[in-house]
């Protein structure tokens, strides 16, 4: 079974785990190929296909022409990543999460490097504009855009729908966007996340998009473990809360908390990609993408105890090792 996945990316052809030189935007599609029979979850699967690169002076037409009157799911990864482990990442999450619209693969330059951490750091704050290039073109689409980052992607996507959002974007002008274990700054998040739930909430009916007012929205999600070891090491290194640990964030925002304990935290388990790989997560997010339902009226969530828009899987339902 194979997927086409578009991508946008400011790799390096020659060498695709650096920069480009000139740092700049290049787009395409390619597939990527899964077994017929396979589970949710299931990350086996590969690029089988070439990289089908656009012009640099066709990135808006190759955007619009690609979506067409369809949603797209965007998709940015984290740090240490290929870029075929992008490609193959924003495949899985289309089908796992039923997608039915089309998928784009946002993939800044990753060293894909243990020790590329500070690189990589770099590079996300430098892939800023070029997500705000996309973001910009996909705003003039028909069809709903929704927006997953996972780990230090975040920085990327919320330091962009910062920056438009300052440009003056329209209110609503994307779907659903959700944060998944963010390797930003717990302080930094705060300040930055009212900008992204003002863009979020795009209603599946162009009818309604101006009956329903922003602060009414709860389109925006975080899922977040306090579990999470890579985490934990990205706190131990920056002598500061992460976003996507602590989860327990007082904002006065409109904001899903969605916190994702691991009971079976193991020895070798980083407990870091667990949005990709267990089941219940996925669905809770295809259930939200699907119908913009907010935790607090979805049957599989139970509110937190103290925490206002923060909440849990019920007991015992996640048990899969990350």
């Amino acid at each position: 079974m194979s997927v086409k996945v578009g991508y946008a990316t400011n790799r390096c052809k020659d060498n695709l785990n650096s920069r480009s030189s000139p740092f700049m935007l290049r787009v395409g599609w390619t597939t990527v190929s899964m077994p017929e029979e396979r589970s949710m979850g299931d990350q086996d699967m590969k690029r089988t296909g070439e990289f089908n690169d656009c012009s640099p002076e066709s990135l808006e037409d190759f955007l619009l022409e690609f979506a067409g009157n369809d949603d797209v799911l965007i998709c940015t990864h984290g740090y240490k990543t290929s870029f075929d482990q992008a490609l193959c990442t924003a495949a899985q999450l289309k089908m796992d999460l039923g997608f039915e619209g089309k998928v784009l693969c946002f993939s800044w330059a990753s060293m894909n490097a243990l020790k590329g951490y500070s690189a990589d750091e770099a590079t996300a704050e430098a892939s800023v504009p070029h997500m705000n290039q996309v973001l910009k073109v996909v705003a003039q689409l028909p069809g709903r855009v929704h927006l997953l980052a996972h780990s230090m992607g975040n920085r990327v996507l919320l330091n962009s729908l910062h920056q438009l959002h300052i440009e003056s974007l329209s209110p609503a002008t994307f779907g659903e966007i959700i944060f998944a274990a963010p390797d930003v700054d717990e302080d930094l998040f705060k300040q930055k996340i009212g900008d992204a739930i003002l863009l979020a909430g795009k209603p599946a009916k162009p009818e309604e998009q101006h009956s329903i007012h922003p602060e009414s929205r709860v389109s925006t999600s975080m899922y977040a473990n306090t579990g999470d070891k890579a985490l934990a090491l990205s706190q131990k290194m920056h002598k500061g809360l992460r976003a996507g640990k602590d989860g327990d964030i007082e904002v006065d925002a409109n904001i899903d908390i969605i916190m994702c304990e691991n009971e079976c935290n193991g020895t070798f388990s980083v407990n870091h990609g667990y949005i990709f790989s267990e089941k219940l997560i996925l669905e809770d997010m295809a259930y939200k993408i699907k119908t913009g339902t907010p935790a607090s009226m979805r049957a599989n969530l139970v509110p937190d105890d103290e925490s206002e828009n923060v909440y849990h899987f019920e007991e015992h339902q996640i048990k899969k090792k990350w």
